[in-house]
């Protein structure tokens, strides 16, 4: 299941700014880790809100929704990369390393 199916694409352009809101909470030093993706997400459903039609409450549900989600491919991408990138100790040498 591709979690890009369900981000409606006028929000595409929210995961970006999200995620480039986290990087730069990441640098500073004054929020702690732990708490940035919780800004995040409420970032991502102010701004899918304000990018919806909020005329009713199953049009908030769905701006609501749609936050979480963007939140989600943002942190998701964003885990990915680090994952991806990440040097690894080989077997033989993680005795060493103290593994």
């Amino acid at each position: 299941m591709d979690i890009m199916n369900f981000v409606l694409e006028q929000n595409l352009i929210i995961i970006g700014v999200v995620y480039v809101l986290g990087v730069f909470l990441k640098n500073l030093k004054m929020i702690e880790d732990k708490f940035i993706p919780f800004i995040l997400l409420v970032f991502a459903i102010v701004f899918s809100l304000l990018t919806a039609d909020i005329s009713t409450t199953e049009k908030v549900a769905k701006g609501v929704m749609q936050g979480i989600l963007i939140t989600g491919a943002a942190v998701l991408g964003n885990q990915m990369w680090k994952q991806s990138t990440k040097k690894r100790i080989p077997d033989d040498r993680k005795e060493d390393a103290g593994a």
